[in-house]
């Protein structure tokens, strides 16, 4: 199983609720998760909660003491398009060509390009959600959740190797 080798049991009660759940779209084309996705989870010394559009944290504020790390991932969703070859049916190609879009923009980004660098950002990053408008000519209900669970998905992969090494969320 691509998501199965986590080694926390809170991380593999996130993992196992997201893959135990169900989705469809609403009658005003939203997308609606029933199952045991629903609701919040512990993780570590905080609590998620799992929504259409990725993992929240849910926090008190607070003060944290210690070194912190920022872990961002450039065009995340554009990202797994490109990787995974997700495209809709009536666009083959979508995922290699969000692939050159996203390769233009990264080197844009290299190059100090930050004109060309934010426009194709804006351009790729929009192209996830065209996957989930009922009015645009690339939705595919199917590839937008397969996008948004994966990345929940590898989230969780992520927040577990943090938690198993001794880092807090």
């Amino acid at each position: 199983e691509r998501f199965g080798d986590v080694q926390r049991s809170d991380v593999r009660v996130v993992i196992d609720a997201i893959l135990a759940s169900t989705a469809s779209w609403n009658e005003r084309g939203h997308l609606a998760v029933d199952g045991p996705a629903r609701g919040s989870f512990p993780l570590g010394h905080t609590h998620v909660s799992l929504g259409v559009g990725g993992l929240h944290s849910i926090d008190v504020p607070g003060m944290i003491e210690g070194p912190l790390a920022d872990l961002d991932v450039t065009s995340y969703y554009p990202s797994l398009i490109a990787r995974d070859g997700i495209s809709p049916p009536q666009v083959p190609e979508f995922s290699r060509r969000t692939a050159a879009l996203l390769q233009r923009r990264l080197q844009a980004k290299r190059a100090g390009d930050l004109v060309a660098s934010n426009a194709l950002k804006y351009v790729i990053n929009s192209l996830y959600g065209q996957l989930g408008n009922s009015r645009s000519g690339l939705f595919s209900p199917s590839d937008a959740l397969r996008v948004v669970l994966t990345g929940q998905l590898h989230l969780l992969q992520l927040m577990d190797g943090i938690l198993s090494a001794g880092g807090e969320l």
